[in-house]
């Protein structure tokens, strides 16, 4: 069985897609603070730490796994997932929220957008000749078990489909209108 890797950037549905691996039955590892904090700080000489749980679970979700996509890519068969939101402005706004809880600054949403547009663009161009090996998903848009399970091969789940983490406590929709001609999103 290939490991199946979410490579979305936060705040994209990593932990619905979590969720969604745990229902199909994978041994998941998902965010894993301790082992992505060194990953950042010693870059690939902390590759062996993480090498034992990349070897052992099934399923993999959020940071550090993300992170380390190209290995899991030359060393496992692998099928890789990208979460996306409906557009990077979206991500953006959700990213800042999640960590300060007030209205994002334009430096902080300028430098996240191209962080993100150029994440999701070298993932993407990464896998253009693999389409068997690569799903996008975005479940604001409606996606969900029938996209999941065609590309894994899978029945549809009984259970209802695992939105996570949906925050209702701030209005994204007047900070989206509020920085919308700023960045023509």
């Amino acid at each position: 069985m290939p490991k199946i890797i979410g490579v979305g950037a936060a705040k994209t549905g990593t932990t619905t897609l979590e969720k969604c691996f745990e229902i199909f039955g994978y041994d998941v590892i998902a965010e894993v603070d301790e082992l992505w904090n060194p990953l950042v700080q010693y870059g690939p000489d902390y590759l062996p730490i993480l090498l034992p749980y990349m070897g052992k679970h099934e399923g993999f979700s959020d940071h550090p796994w993300k992170d380390v996509w190209m290995v899991f890519d030359q060393l496992y068969d692998c099928k890789f997932i990208l979460t996306h939101r409906k557009d990077a402005l979206t991500c953006a706004i959700s990213s800042w929220y999640n960590n300060w809880q007030t209205e994002p600054t334009e430096k902080y949403l300028r430098e996240r957008l191209q962080e993100i547009i150029d994440w999701e663009t070298q993932i993407v161009d990464h896998f253009r000749s693999r389409p068997n090996d690569f799903l996008t998903v975005c479940w604001e848009t409606g996606d969900g078990w029938k996209e999941l399970c065609e590309f894994l091969d899978k029945p549809i789940p009984d259970d209802p489909f695992p939105w996570a983490y949906k925050n209702p406590s701030y209005d994204h929709e007047a900070i989206y209108d509020k920085w919308k001609d700023t960045f023509r999103a």
